[in-house]
């Protein structure tokens, strides 16, 4: 694809991204979207930043309020809206928005630019048509919301095939505004030393932040299994109920940095298996975990859930290991099937990874990603 010299696209990230962008630090890339990989194509690419700490405009914090109590979305204007974020959002030809609470709060600038000018935007999603309100009032005011949502938004990238097909048969008026993009992972940075020696590998590893994680599960199978040692990396496991012989507990948050992504990988690499009970959700729980997990040739068991991203590209046994609901009996059996099979444990590392590399890669994304934005 050549050169778009004659557009400006500007990135809207969650906190964290701009101070490890200037930082010199070595970090992976997947959390950006595209952003370092897409600079290749753009002349001219911008960037700006929720600021979750802002809480000066006692208005937009109380209109915040209304909106998420009368609709169940995550409306969040008061940490994006502002004069100098207005101004740049006004000088773009495209805006990518990379997840759906910042694309909902900037509806606002939206409206008023899209008055003066013509103003391509996009908006990654990762949830957003899943989580709906049982209470019939709320429900109608979220499908008012998002109705407006769509009309005022020129593409939905989702992560996972079934929040694409969910979203299509609520909305099928806009499907074609609906579009598939596998999330990937950065393979330079998550790139083994020794994929395959389990025999200096131990323990086992789980890892997540996010409301699908199944925490008590997790807590429950290492208490249930004493003679392994378990990391959980989650700033959403207390202190007090972590405590226990074999689990060692790791405060971890993204944009908190608490722990460095070496470390992870590290952490990654002297695993012998990672371990992702979910709830259940058509919501794509897990898959950042689980490309790392894989990339880096340590096999991965997960909650067979209706949400996961994609599943033709997976093969049960073959490269990661599909386990059904969180029975406590059936996940401690397949673990004691695994952790000491090395053959078992260097064909599902093997394979994996080949996956990630064939069909995961940030490269891959970034093409998916261009041919949305440039149409």
């Amino acid at each position: 694809m050549s050169i778009i010299n004659n557009q400006k696209l500007i990135y809207i990230f969650g906190s964290g991204r701009k101070k490890k962008i200037d930082s010199d630090q070595n970090y992976p890339k997947e959390f950006f979207y595209s952003y370092h990989h897409i600079k290749n194509y753009f002349t001219n690419v911008d960037l700006l930043e929720f600021d979750d700490e802002n809480s000066s405009n006692k208005l937009t914090l109380f209109l915040d309020k209304v909106l998420r109590k009368i609709s169940g979305l995550s409306f969040f204007t008061n940490s994006i809206t502002s004069k100098r974020n207005y101004r740049t959002l006004k000088s773009a030809d495209i805006v990518i928005a990379t997840n759906d609470r910042i694309g909902l709060s900037i509806l606002p600038m939206v409206f008023l630019i899209k008055v003066r000018k013509k103003i391509k935007v996009q908006v990654f999603v990762m949830g957003l048509f899943s989580n709906k309100s049982k209470n019939i009032l709320i429900s109608f005011f979220q499908k008012l919301f998002l109705i407006y949502f769509i009309k005022s938004t020129d593409n939905f990238i989702f992560l996972g095939k079934p929040e694409l097909e969910e979203a299509r048969r609520a909305f099928p008026k806009y499907q074609k505004k609906f579009t598939f993009i596998p999330f990937s992972t950065d393979t330079d940075f998550w790139n083994p030393k020794d994929s395959y020696n389990f025999e200096n590998r131990k323990g086992i590893l789980f890892v997540g932040n996010d409301s699908f994680r199944d925490y008590k599960f997790v807590l429950e199978l290492a208490k249930n299994m004493p003679e392994y040692e378990f990391t959980c990396v989650s700033s959403q496991i207390e202190d007090d109920k972590a405590k226990a012989d074999n689990i060692n507990l790791i405060s971890g948050k993204w944009n908190k940095n608490i722990l460095s992504d070496s470390e992870l990988k590290d952490l990654y690499e002297g695993a012998r298996i990672t371990i992702l009970p979910l709830r259940e959700t058509i919501q794509p729980s897990g898959q950042s975990v689980t490309l790392q997990s894989m990339a880096l040739g340590t096999p991965v068991l997960i909650t067979k859930t209706s949400g996961f991203w994609e599943k033709d590209n997976y093969r049960n046994n073959e490269n990661i290991v599909f386990i059904d609901g969180n029975n406590l009996n059936t996940w401690v059996k397949e673990i004691e099937d695994i952790y000491n099979n090395v053959e078992r444990l260097k064909k599902i590392s093997i394979f994996g990874k080949q996956t990630i590399v064939k069909n995961y890669k940030i490269e891959t994304f970034t093409k998916k990603l261009l041919k949305v934005v440039s149409n």
